[in-house]
């Protein structure tokens, strides 16, 4: 069995897995808002939207609006309903967290197929997808996947005698 990151799309259906919680949606006709998912500027990550920290969405609303983001943020901010005198008095009075709560779907509007890195908790590594963990540590010890299953082999006899191992500490 394949198991497959990200987006996957065949035909009108779509599949979505987050790539933080590993929750799922797939079905026919829709897209990754219909299923309350985002989609990082690099489009390398997918993943569900309440994983954005509401606070770093103040935060980067302060940056767009006291001049220190790029032009092309700023123009896409321009695309919030809201005029922009009040995105600015509201980023002067409010803290981040207020901010945020009040602009968060505003901003999902405009960049919810290209959250930029300043809100994405992968490319902020507040959250490290699992996979890539593993490819870290795979590295980091100069070690491949088919050494670890074959040591894991070696030193178990069953499933739950790996478990067992595991898991002896955490209990």
């Amino acid at each position: 069995m394949k198991i497959r990151q990200s987006f996957v799309s065949n035909s009108s259906s779509s599949s979505f897995v987050c790539e933080i919680c590993g929750h799922s949606d797939s079905g026919w006709d829709f897209n990754i808002k219909d299923v309350g998912m985002v989609q990082s500027l690099e489009g390398e990550s997918v993943y569900c939207e309440e994983h954005i920290n509401v606070e770093d969405v103040g935060k980067f609303i302060k940056c767009v609006v006291s001049g220190n983001a790029s032009n092309d943020l700023s123009c896409k901010m321009m695309q919030i309903e809201h005029n922009f005198e009040e995105l600015e008095k509201d980023s002067e009075s409010m803290s981040d967290h207020d901010l945020g709560e009040k602009y968060f779907e505003d901003i999902l509007d405009i960049f919810r197929f290209e959250i930029p890195q300043e809100l994405c908790p992968i490319s902020n590594l507040q959250e490290i997808p699992d996979h890539t963990i593993l490819h870290y540590l795979l590295m980091k010890t100069n070690t491949t996947i088919s050494d670890v299953i074959n040591e894991i082999k070696d030193k178990f006899t069953s499933y739950s005698k790996l478990n067992e191992y595991i898991f002896r500490d955490k209990e």
